[in-house]
């Protein structure tokens, strides 16, 4: 799929699951009509992936609870052993839990919060959202 597919069906998927910021799909369509159709392909991709105000919307927290859900997400062995080994089982950090089970670890977060983070170490996130599609 193109950049452009992905964010349209990206912004579908969230609206579906409740996000409200309906109108970002009209704004999303005068970006996209902004960008001229003669464009060599990967210029086109391009300039959709470097829009600044295409990664406000797909960074916004609202649109990711939409789009990744608010439900539980498990990292596994994220955090060392030796980094808790003098706490109880579980250590609140803030919202998130890192939770000691026999020999491993694992930190509880929202999904949305886990794929937030993921996405801004891809250098092009929006093919990120295309895997969760």
């Amino acid at each position: 799929m193109t950049d452009r597919e992905i964010l349209s069906n990206a912004i579908d998927k969230a609206i579906a699951n409740g996000w409200i910021e309906v109108y970002q799909k009209s704004f999303l369509e005068k970006v996209f009509n902004r960008i001229p159709n003669d464009y060599p392909k990967e210029m086109q991709e391009n300039a959709i992936s470097n829009n600044n105000c295409i990664k406000g919307i797909i960074f916004s927290h609202s649109f990711a609870k939409a789009f990744f859900s608010e439900e539980l997400y498990r990292d596994i062995d994220l955090v060392s052993l030796s980094d808790i080994r003098n706490s109880n089982a579980y250590i609140d950090k803030g919202q998130d839990t890192v939770v000691l089970d026999d020999n491993f670890t694992y930190r509880e977060l929202p999904a949305w919060k886990f794929h937030l983070q993921q996405m801004v170490l891809e250098e092009n996130p929006i093919k990120y959202l295309e895997r969760f599609l």
